[in-house]
């Protein structure tokens, strides 16, 4: 005699009962399979009271395990979700449950994998330790460039070997963060496969304001002649400038042109800034539109370009620019070189249209032997070490990046996202 087979109802609720005794399968590969089950149960004709328990266990289950995963219940809640998160588990909806939202966010949770270049691995892995946070580390450099296929996130820093044949063998990316805060040379690369990118231009918000700092004391002062004569074993005192009332002009007030205004404002300077949209901005008194151009550069007795380079951008500061300053004004680049029109700029230092230049990038880069701008004593280049290479710039880094992972993985905005529209 044939042993009759159990109900459907019962087999459902034994599936559902061992899903729920195994919380290690339930936080990833569990939840779907619980979910489709619950579901087909609902939908079964037969379905009876023999549900009702195992159904009580699951929805707890979920919840705790669901919870576990995302560490957000707002991601999943709100008005007329399916889990409303100031409810009791028995409210929750399983029948309305989004799989495509829940199931695969708690399993790339377990599995996320970031390509990060070698020479940074230990200080992103230490910080994901302290936080607790876990992700699969993908080592690359100029030996290591893949394929790299079921990587999601792209990490690039300074002096990333080989990041271009890399990114191009990770074909499974969708967010890429970098190190740097211009991203002129990264976009051709991300915005074609429709990669987000961030940057990461607030960390050096204190490191390359001090250096314009710098770099203006550099020119007020001359130190560049008291340099030259100690070289030279000549003693000639000479007269300098104060920065308290001059006036420095910010061509960009993105976080290291702000950096830059904040501390020029804290020594007493008259600050004048530029953004696109004009608009005023806390810490600058003087806020004007690309339109007025001209009035900051009339009034300036410093020049400080903090813009991105963009196409609106390349060779603002032209011939035209460089009639419109002072005999005395100082031009201060930190952002890219090809904002300054090269020849224009060689022209007014040689004949002294302005005072002096401090580049800290230039357009080529690096200068090629030979270059006008090489020896001319009105120059100083700094080789493209405005930001330096502090541990705590280094730390700022490493966070900024493990915070934004943690949002990516809790499917909250980034910080730093890269407007392709804007170029920056």
């Amino acid at each position: 005699m044939k042993r009759p087979r159990p109900s459907s109802s019962r087999t459902q609720a034994s599936a559902l009962e061992r899903t729920a005794a195994d919380p290690g399968r339930l936080e990833c590969e569990g939840i779907p399979s619980a979910l489709d089950a619950v579901g087909r149960a609902s939908a079964s004709p037969s379905a009876n009271g023999e549900l009702t328990n195992a159904r009580r266990v699951m929805r707890a289950r979920l919840a705790d395990a669901a919870i576990s995963v995302t560490g957000n219940t707002s991601y999943l809640g709100g008005a007329g979700s399916w889990w409303p998160h100031h409810q009791a588990h028995d409210n929750i909806d399983l029948e309305r449950a989004p799989r495509h939202r829940l199931v695969p966010r708690a399993c790339e949770r377990r599995s996320m994998r970031v390509l990060v270049p070698t020479r940074w691995l230990d200080g992103v892995s230490a910080e994901l330790a302290a936080r607790g946070v876990r992700a699969e580390l993908v080592p690359y450099d100029r030996h290591h460039t893949g394929p790299f296929p079921g990587v999601e996130v792209f990490f690039r820093g300074e002096w990333a070997e080989a990041w271009t044949e890399a990114l191009a063998n990770a074909p499974d990316v969708r967010w890429l963060h970098t190190t740097s805060a211009g991203v002129d040379f990264i976009i051709p690369h991300t915005q074609p496969r429709g990669i987000t990118l961030t940057e990461s231009g607030e960390v050096y918000r204190i490191a390359i304001g001090e250096f314009v700092l710098a770099l203006m004391l550099y020119g007020a002062r001359r130190l560049g002649e008291f340099r030259d004569q100690t070289r030279d074993g000549v003693w000639r005192p000479h007269g300098g400038q104060e920065l308290a009332g001059a006036t420095v002009g910010v061509i960009g007030l993105g976080p290291i042109g702000l950096g830059a205004a904040e501390r020029a404002a804290a020594l007493g300077m008259r600050v004048i800034g530029l953004r696109r949209s004009g608009a005023p901005i806390e810490m600058v008194r003087d806020v004007v539109g690309p339109d007025r151009l001209h009035h900051l550069l009339s009034e300036s007795d410093y020049v400080v370009l903090a813009a991105p380079l963009t196409d609106e951008t390349r060779g603002m500061i032209d011939a035209r620019a460089f009639l419109l300053m002072k005999r005395t004004a100082w031009v201060i680049n930190i952002a890219r070189g090809g904002l300054i029109d090269t020849e224009a700029l060689v022209e007014a230092l040689r004949q002294r249209r302005i005072r002096g230049a401090c580049l800290d990038v230039t357009e080529p880069e690096p200068l090629p032997e030979g270059h006008p701008l090489w020896g001319l004593p009105n120059v100083l280049i700094t080789s493209h070490s405005a930001s330096g290479d502090s541990p705590a710039l280094a730390q700022r880094k490493v966070k900024l990046l493990v915070d934004n992972l943690q949002r990516y993985m809790a499917g909250q905005p980034l910080t730093g996202v890269v407007d392709y529209s804007r170029q920056y």
